[in-house]
C-alpha cells in the first residue's frame, strides 16, 4: 500500500467532496420526481383529462422533488432517508479517490456489490429505482475519477 498526500487542504478536499454528493442527490432526486410523475409510484394515479394532467404532473414533480429535503410524503415512499445517501456519497467521494490512486479498484467493486446485494428485493417492484441506484454510484464514481482523483498524490 503507498502513501498518499492531498494537494489541497483536507477541508476544502472534504468540501469537493460534499459538493459531488450533493450534486449526485440533486440528480437522483431530479430523476426520482421524473419517475413519480410518470407514475412509478404505488400510490400516483394520473388523470383523465389533459388539463388536470398537466397540473397533476407539476404538483407531484414538486412534491416528489421535496424529498430532496430527505422526509418524504408517505405517497412518495413508506420511509425518508434522512440525508444518509449522501453521508454515504460523501464518505464513498473521499474514499474512491485514494482506493483508485493506490490501484484498489477490487474493493470499489466489492463495497458495489455489497450495496447491490442488499437491497434487490427494493428494484424487483420498480426497475427505475435500480437505475437511480445505478446512476447515483456512477455519477460519485465520475467525481472520484475525473475530479477528485487529481488532489491524490504520492
Amino acid at each position: 500500500m503507498r502513501d498518499f498526500t492531498l494537494s489541497i487542504p483536507l477541508w476544502k478536499y472534504l468540501i469537493y467532496c460534499g459538493g459531488a454528493s450533493l450534486a449526485t442527490r440533486l440528480l437522483v432526486c431530479l430523476f426520482r420526481a421524473w419517475a413519480y410523475q410518470m407514475g412509478d409510484g404505488k400510490s400516483c394515479q394520473k388523470q383523465s383529462t389533459e388539463t388536470s394532467n398537466k397540473a397533476k404532473f407539476s404538483d407531484e414533480f414538486a412534491t416528489a422533488l421535496c424529498g430532496f429535503r430527505g422526509v418524504r410524503e408517505p405517497k412518495y415512499g413508506p420511509k425518508s432517508d434522512l440525508w444518509l445517501p449522501f453521508v454515504i456519497g460523501l464518505c464513498e467521494a473521499a474514499v474512491y479517490p485514494v482506493l483508485m490512486h493506490q490501484d484498489l479498484y477490487v474493493v470499489i467493486g466489492a463495497w458495489l456489490g455489497i450495496k447491490t446485494a442488499g437491497t434487490w428485493r427494493i428494484w424487483s417492484t420498480s426497475p427505475t429505482a435500480f437505475n437511480r441506484f445505478l446512476l447515483g454510484n456512477l455519477a460519485i464514481l465520475a467525481f472520484s475519477y475525473f475530479l477528485l482523483r487529481g488532489y491524490v498524490a504520492w
